[in-house]
């Protein structure tokens, strides 16, 4: 007789579908899970070395065309053109701009310019160096509307100014030889004549004094004048910079189309075919434009000992002026209140030492003009 007992047994230890449900859905998400030692590396660890030792060329690579185009920009020493190119500057620079050093930046403007020559195009050949001839003509519109205005000569002329203001005073009333005086002898006493004369040396010395003073009670356009010399000198050195460096640049390009040097340095803008048979033509473009700019180079170079004597001249006016005021007029008038001081009664005394006073400044403020 089998016991039931055993049949309720086996029937709880078999599990329910829902057991196994619970269990299969455990066994799955159990499987999702992934430890660490079966993650399968997803690069290989070669490809992975090529791309560092790439990087790694990469950073050693010399500069590109794009931060050379950038160079006028760059005020470190952080770049460098090539050796070979730093020579060929420098043979340039020894035959033809002795005076010119170059540092690291200059080079770079070089290759620059160098770079960036259109060799094959006309139309380039005539804006080539245009831009500085331009600012090389305002700085001489600059000049020449300076030299019109004459403010030396204005001042220059001051002094002929004070010689007529001098000559106002009349000291011919005291001339023997002159009619005038015989006929104020009879008709007005000496003292009158005296008084006269002092009355006419005060007026022209107020006169005199009140135009030089005028002269250096307002400065100011002479402060502005010096000023500009200056802006001038700057901007005319910082052409007289670009040209010669927009020369060099152009000496090296067309020397490496005549000689046919290697192809990275004449094909750097890639010459056309049909230029190799034409380059006949372009080359003496290029050489008259070189002896156009050197023209130009010389007339800059002529601009600089221009400035520097409208300067000097400018200067030296003041100076001069300065000297006629504190030398020649204080000199002229304590001579001149001495000789009235005196009063001698002879008027002939009194006027030939009068006519020396007035002479001697007439030539004091003629040496010094």
């Amino acid at each position: 007789m089998i016991k039931k007992f055993h049949t309720e047994n086996d029937s709880r230890t078999q599990p329910t579908p829902s057991e196994l449900d619970e269990s299969s859905t455990r066994d799955q998400s159990t499987a999702k899970v992934k430890r660490f030692c079966d993650v399968a590396p997803t690069k290989d660890m070669g490809t992975v070395q090529k791309n560092d030792e790439a990087k790694e060329s990469i950073s050693k690579r010399s500069p590109s065309v794009i931060f050379s185009n950038r160079v006028k920009s760059i005020q470190s020493d952080v770049l460098s053109a090539t050796d070979d190119f730093q020579r060929q500057v420098d043979e340039i620079c020894a035959r033809d701009f002795i005076e010119l050093t170059l540092k690291n930046k200059d080079y770079l403007l070089v290759q620059n310019v160098y770079s960036q020559i259109n060799f094959s195009d006309a139309a380039y050949q005539i804006e080539y160096g245009n831009d500085i001839s331009k600012g090389f003509q305002t700085i001489q519109g600059h000049l020449s509307d300076y030299a019109k205005i004459g403010k030396v000569d204005r001042i220059l002329e001051l002094g002929t100014v004070i010689i007529d203001l001098a000559k106002s005073i009349d000291i011919n009333i005291f001339n023997p030889n002159k009619i005038g005086t015989k006929i104020s002898n009879m008709f007005g006493s000496r003292h009158q004549k005296t008084t006269k004369i002092k009355h006419d040396f005060d007026h022209a010395s107020d006169l005199i004094d009140a135009r030089v003073n005028r002269v250096f009670d307002n400065l100011s356009e002479a402060r502005k004048l010096l000023r500009d010399f200056d802006a001038w000198s700057n901007q005319l050195r910082s052409l007289h910079q670009d040209l010669q460096i927009n020369l060099i640049a152009l000496k090296l390009r067309i020397n490496d189309v005549e000689v046919g040097s290697s192809q990275e340095h004449v094909d750097m803008n890639g010459l056309p075919d049909s230029f190799q048979s034409n380059n006949g033509v372009f080359l003496e473009r290029w050489h008259r434009k070189v002896n156009t700019l050197l023209a130009l180079n010389q007339s800059i170079l002529l601009t600089f000992p221009q400035i520097d004597l409208y300067r000097s001249n400018l200067l030296s006016s003041f100076e001069r002026l300065e000297e006629i005021k504190v030398n020649v007029i204080q000199v002229w008038k304590q001579q001149f209140l001495t000789v009235i001081a005196v009063d001698e009664s002879n008027d002939a005394i009194m006027y030939y030492e009068l006519s020396d006073i007035q002479n001697q400044l007439v030539r004091n403020i003629q040496e010094l003009k």
